[in-house]
C-alpha cells in the first residue's frame, strides 16, 4: 500500500550546527597579548598597533558569537523550514497503487 510520506534527512543540517558552533566556540584568542601593550605606549606607532590590536580582537569576538550562534540558529531554521515543506508536500501527494489485477485508490 502506498503511503503519502516524504522523508528528509535533515540531520545533515543538525550535524553541521553542532559542528559550527562547537568549532567557532573552541576559536579564541588569548587575551595575553593585549596585556604586553604598554611596550609600545609612548610611540604614535604604538599607539596606533594598539587600537589595531583592540580592533582585531573584537572583531574576533564578534566573528566567533556570530559564527557560534546567529549561523547554526539560522541553519536550524532552513532545517525546519526542509521539515514544514517536506510535511506539507506529502499531504498534497495523491497515490495510486496498480497491480496485475487493476487499480487500487
Amino acid at each position: 500500500m502506498s503511503e503519502n510520506k516524504f522523508f528528509m534527512d535533515t540531520n545533515v543540517f543538525t550535524d553541521i550546527v553542532g559542528g559550527i558552533r562547537g568549532s567557532a566556540t573552541d576559536c579564541n584568542l588569548q587575551d595575553s597579548p593585549l596585556g604586553k601593550t604598554s611596550v609600545w605606549e609612548g610611540t604614535s606607532v604604538g599607539e596606533y598597533m594598539n587600537e589595531l590590536l583592540k580592533k582585531a580582537y573584537d572583531t574576533t569576538r564578534i566573528y566567533q558569537s556570530e559564527s557560534s550562534e546567529a549561523l547554526p540558529h539560522s541553519l536550524q531554521v532552513i532545517r525546519d523550514s526542509m521539515i514544514k515543506v517536506d510535511k506539507d508536500a506529502s499531504k498534497s501527494l495523491d497515490l495510486k497503487d496498480s497491480n496485475v489485477g487493476g487499480e487500487v485508490v
